[in-house]
């Protein structure tokens, strides 16, 4: 634990490995059913069989709208009691305690559940641009980032290690497609010193609400589904 407290402190962040295997397989076919279920719902086309891995292949030969379905409220719930009992775990509690030496609570954005995924095809600008928590409505909290489908290192969540420690200019962009009042990085930052890490099954990325980072993935032919929830430190 010494070790990802360090880490986090001096990076910005660290990988727990906080989901045994039964856990994550529970967990996957819990996201995988939820996203076809919105495909479904939403749609009307029966998507049971399909690759959601390949999702950006067939969701375009599908004529899926795909801004529009898989807008945030789309994405958002407070989940039920069995999938809340693998999400709390002792392991992610020691650690949020050890982080910040104090309590914490569960946060969601006004309006939405607690908890939620991300469906980002590559290349095709899903994931939005460089930013952090405290430039927007979640300021200050420790988000959990948990990869379901894409763990490589073209897919999985793009950050500038030890970002936390520095200031950096942003600004407000007109007429986004994203989180509405949410500022963005106003500077041009080298991609070397971006990066992206290779991930297991059960493995998550904790990290600071301060952390540049973008969920975009540019490379790749895996459309990548993660799921995140967030505490707030009391």
């Amino acid at each position: 634990m010494v070790d990802l407290i360090n880490h986090y402190n001096k990076y910005g962040y660290c990988v727990l490995n906080a989901f045994a295997e039964n856990e994550f397989t529970e967990l996957k076919k819990f996201t995988e059913k939820w996203v076809k279920n919105v495909i479904s719902d939403h749609t009307g086309i029966n998507v049971d069989s399909y690759n959601l891995g390949q999702y950006h292949k067939w969701g375009m030969d599908c004529g899926i709208k795909h801004n529009g379905l898989f807008a945030a409220k789309n994405r958002y719930i407070d989940p039920p009691k069995n999938i809340e009992k693998i999400l709390h775990n002792e392991k992610i509690f020691s650690l949020l305690s050890e982080i910040h030496g104090g309590g914490y609570k569960q946060w969601a954005d006004p309006g939405l559940g607690w908890f939620g995924y991300r469906l980002i095809r590559p290349g095709m600008g899903d994931g939005y641009p460089t930013s952090c928590k405290n430039w927007g409505a979640a300021a200050g909290v420790i988000s959990l980032w948990l990869p379901i489908i894409g763990f490589g290192i073209n897919e999985t969540l793009c950050f500038v290690p030890g970002s936390h420690k520095r200031t950096y200019k942003n600004f407000l962009p007109d007429n986004q497609k994203f989180t509405k009042g949410e500022l963005r990085l106003g500077e041009h930052i080298d991609q070397n010193e971006y990066k992206r890490i290779e991930l297991h099954k059960g493995e998550v990325i904790v990290y600071h609400p301060a952390l540049l980072h973008t969920e975009n993935v540019e490379k790749g032919d895996t459309t990548r589904i993660n799921l995140e929830y967030r505490f707030m430190p009391l």
